[in-house]
């Protein structure tokens, strides 16, 4: 299996044998050109979560820091 493609494994491995759940609200961040992370896995684990979730996706930015980062995860961490 391709090291890019374990995380997804684990995830999935994970919900499949829990006994629970994730009961958490996720946020993810996405930039379409990252060449690291490839937007691909990153939905594909995204569309596996079970419990709320929102993302916020820039098609302009790879892996690099992400525009307005710091004030989206402290709005989304003020709903929590």
């Amino acid at each position: 299996m391709p090291a890019v493609d374990k995380p997804l494994s684990d995830l999935l491995t994970y919900q499949s044998v829990s006994p629970c759940p994730a009961d958490f609200d996720a946020y993810w961040e996405r930039g379409l050109q990252d060449n690291i992370c490839p937007p691909s896995t990153q939905f594909a684990a995204y569309n596996a979560i079970q419990a709320p979730k929102e993302k916020l996706v820039y098609p302009d930015h790879g892996h690099e820091g992400l525009p307005m980062n710091g004030e989206a995860n402290f709005q989304f961490m003020m709903q929590l």
